[in-house]
């Protein structure tokens, strides 16, 4: 029997590895080098490197495959003739040597023993059972590093350890800072910088920042804007910088978070988005803003339009980069992996993003850079200006295989909601300036369009010159404080009256992990995924029926069904019981929560010979069928003002006589007293205040006194005479309007007090408003709402 030789061995395994070429030649690139033979010395091949770690060692390996970057896997080889045994403890040992001897450059080595027909593989001095036979290209043996799955919660762990770190044991108070730092540590660990426990800062600092150089060397030849990365970093200040035990767990934090992060199997999640769910605790309210897209939507509004490896990406508002890396990660996947040279073509060519804030906008190039590159696209450009248009209009590439150039083909963007960042401006020019059939998918505020595109100045011309195909509206909790929705937009293509499809989803199926935002801990999203790409592509949402077609004449935005008003006549009796408690100083907080609901407002109060005897009720629904909706301001009942909207700035309490109505539930509003303010009239008595957000959404008084109001807190004027009862009848059906068709800490009610806010009132034969029914209504609930109060105090 015959058996191939060392040396045919060796020739072979170099190039099923790739180590070398079919024509036996050796595979340098400027990534590695590697080679098979048995004359290359450790030393000429540290010399190759430019590293001194292998100096005065003459070993030979048969085998290597060293990387430039020493935090890669190094891999080295040896090979014995097809009649050796592999199990003989002298070639393990040999082996193990060469191993040792890498380890000396870097942390991870791979070592293949390997006969032509058996193999043993080895993970710096550990055994990996059952490896995969035949030999492998070099790409599996540095993939077995990498765990199967992406630990995440190791991540969070590590997230809030070097958060921790920075905000306590260097003072980096800028939740940016802290961010852009640990970003900048992780681009240079992975460009191959080594970061040694027991280094002083000034030279840990100075590590970094030479890698981000050297790193970005070539990229800024394309754009020069990425010097803006080093500058940010370089202006970061620390308070302290003697921590010695601080740095050293930094780098160790950093270095293993990097591992997880530049893994293959790390599949576009946006880093900048874990690190902000974890920095944002220390951040102040003042400071809330930066809104990150949550990773499971970008990878829901990917498949939305269709992105696919031949497309170029544009994100004009792209904050930390979450589309374009994602984008960038599910592209690549599609292409056959990294090593492909369609993902070089990807990263290079087909991904585009703009950022206006500067910080923001070297978190963005430091997010590409960790994940594998796409940086040298990002321009810090103002989309609402005409620079940016035009660095739009000139995106333009020749991709392999193609015949003709192309521009964007799809848009992904989440951009600054509120009308003073340009949320439609940003919009609109995105829409004109891409070409004609650009599917482009915005996350907007559910109501956005309803609301802008009635300006002259930009709104009616986004549907007279693009369309509106589809409005998925999203989970209530995806944005905390607005409800949104996905505007997917044909552009160019005018919407002519043509119905736009609409859907809901309801639930995500992520749940809220303390300090660590909202994750997919029941791993529920990728099947809710796949049914509603499904259903929105083919049009049939069988589960949830939710499928709605908008006219968009009458509506742009997804119309929910409107639920059923119900008033009980123990609302009238809670409106009519806190004004009386207000009126003899009875602090309602002092009540028991469940006493004042249950007890208070729905129960009968009576005493015999001094014992109190409490008849709990159940509820009456007061029957509407002789009522009619009335729209507070356009009906002519009041005039709707938007209070004197004071702060603490502007109170002072030297000897405070005006009530100042605040956002409550209780106290008829009064929060405080205050100094009349000179110059600033208060408010007569005998108004209703109405608080429009947040926990007292719309909590509704009559003031019985002069008074200012704080933010958030609307002023209705009636337009003609009105006894106060009937004012507390309405102040009744305000609150119940408001609870039930609107959402603490979701809605604002400001928006809607001039638009679409209705109550219904009863009327008579007539049609016309029942102010007597009204008044005398009210009179009887007050008399029971003092009969069980007198029984309670």
């Amino acid at each position: 029997m015959l058996y191939r030789t060392e040396d045919q061995v060796r020739n072979e395994a170099g190039i099923t590895l790739g180590f070398i070429d079919a024509s036996g030649n050796n595979v340098d690139t400027s990534e590695f080098i590697s080679g098979v033979g048995q004359l290359t010395t450790f030393i000429q091949l540290g010399s190759r490197l430019g590293t001194t770690d292998f100096a005065g060692i003459s070993d030979k390996p048969d085998g290597w495959y060293l990387p430039y970057n020493q935090n890669s896997v190094a891999i080295v080889l040896e090979t014995k003739s097809e009649k050796e045994d592999l199990s003989k403890k002298k070639w393990e040992d040999e082996l193990k040597k060469n191993i040792e001897i890498a380890n000396k450059h870097y942390s991870k080595v791979a070592g293949i023993l390997y006969n032509g027909k058996d193999i043993r593989v080895f993970l710096n001095m550990d055994e990996v059972p059952s490896p995969a036979s035949p030999l492998q290209r070099v790409d599996y043996y540095a993939n077995l590093f990498v765990p199967d799955t992406i630990d995440k919660k190791r991540i969070f762990e590590l997230t809030m350890k070097i958060n921790n770190c920075l905000h306590k044991e260097f003072g980096v108070k800028n939740l940016n800072h802290r961010m852009i730092f640990t970003a900048c540590a992780l681009v240079a660990v992975k460009e191959g910088a080594v970061l040694h426990k027991g280094t002083e800062y000034s030279l840990f600092h100075q590590t970094i920042l030479n890698q981000l150089s050297k790193s970005l060397k070539v990229a800024k030849r394309q754009n020069e804007k990425l010097d803006l990365l080093c500058e940010v970093y370089s202006e970061i200040k620390m308070n302290t910088t003697d921590n010695q035990e601080a740095i050293d767990n930094f780098i160790d934090w950093v270095v293993e978070i990097s591992d997880l992060i530049n893994s293959d199997k790390w599949k576009g999640e946006d880093v900048m988005a874990i690190f902000f769910n974890e920095f944002n605790r220390y951040k102040g309210k003042s400071e809330h803003g930066q809104v990150f897209t949550p990773d499971h939507i970008t990878s829901f509004m990917y498949r939305l339009i269709d992105v696919n490896q031949t497309d170029v990406i544009l994100d004009a508002a792209c904050g930390s980069g979450a589309f374009l890396v994602k984008s960038m990660c599910n592209m690549i996947t599609e292409a056959g992996g990294t090593i492909t040279k369609k993902a070089k073509e990807i990263k290079a060519k087909q991904l585009y993003g703009i950022e206006f804030d500067r910080e923001i906008y070297a978190l963005a190039c430091a997010n590409m850079l960790i994940h594998k590159d796409g940086k040298t696209n990002l321009e810090q450009l103002d989309t609402r200006k005409e620079d940016a248009a035009k660095w739009i209009r000139n995106i333009s590439v020749k991709l392999e295989g193609e015949s003709h150039s192309k521009s964007v083909t799809k848009v992904l963007m989440n951009p600054p909601f509120e009308r003073a960042y340009g949320c439609m401006t940003i919009v609109k020019t995105v829409l004109d300036n891409v070409p004609v059939g650009t599917m482009c998918a915005f996350i907007l505020p559910e109501k956005k369009l309803e609301k802008d595109l009635t300006d002259k100045k930009y709104g009616n011309k986004v549907l007279k010159d693009h369309s509106v195909k589809n409005i998925i509206k999203l989970p209530e909790n995806i944005f905390t404080g607005v409800t949104t929705s996905i505007f997917v937009f044909e552009a160019h293509k005018p919407q002519n009256g043509q119905n736009i499809i609409g859907y809901y989803i309801e639930e995500d199926g992520l749940e809220t992990i303390k300090n660590q935002g909202r994750q997919d801990i029941k791993n529920k999203w990728a099947a809710i995924e796949d049914y509603w790409i499904q259903a929105i592509h083919d049009g049939n949402d069988s589960k949830y029926n939710t499928r709605q077609i908008i006219n968009p004449a009458e509506h742009l935005s997804y119309q929910m069904p409107e639920k059923p008003f119900e008033v009980h006549e123990e609302d009238f009796i809670k409106t009519m019981m806190d004004y009386e408690m207000y009126k003899q100083g009875i602090d309602v907080k002092e009540f028991n929560d469940k006493l004042l609901q249950r007890v208070l407002y729905s129960s009968e109060v009576s005493t015999d010979n001094d014992v109190t005897t409490l008849k709990l009720k159940v509820p009456r629904v007061i029957d509407l069928h002789r009522f009619k909706r009335f729209h507070l301001y356009d009906d002519g009942l009041f005039i709707i003002d938007s209070g004197t909207k004071l702060d603490k700035v502007r109170m002072t309490n030297n000897s405070p006589s005006i009530n100042f109505v605040g956002r409550a539930n209780a106290n008829n509003g009064v929060t405080d007293f205050i100094d009349e303010i000179k110059g600033l009239k208060p408010y007569d008595a005998g108004l209703l205040t109405i608080s429009l957000g947040g926990e007292y959404l719309g909590s509704c008084f009559i003031q019985e006194k002069p008074f200012y109001t704080s933010q958030n807190v609307n002023v209705l004027i009636p337009q003609s005479e009105m006894s106060i009862y009937c004012k507390k009848y309405i102040a009744t059906m305000v609150f119940r309007e408001g609870r039930l068709r609107y959402k603490a800490f979701v809605d604002e009610l400001n928006r809607h007090m001039k638009t679409d806010f209705t109550i219904p009132l009863p009327i008579d034969e007539n049609d016309n408003i029942d102010w007597n029914y009204m008044e005398e209504y009210m009179i009887a609930a007050e008399n029971k709402a003092q009969n069980n109060l007198n029984g309670l105090i």
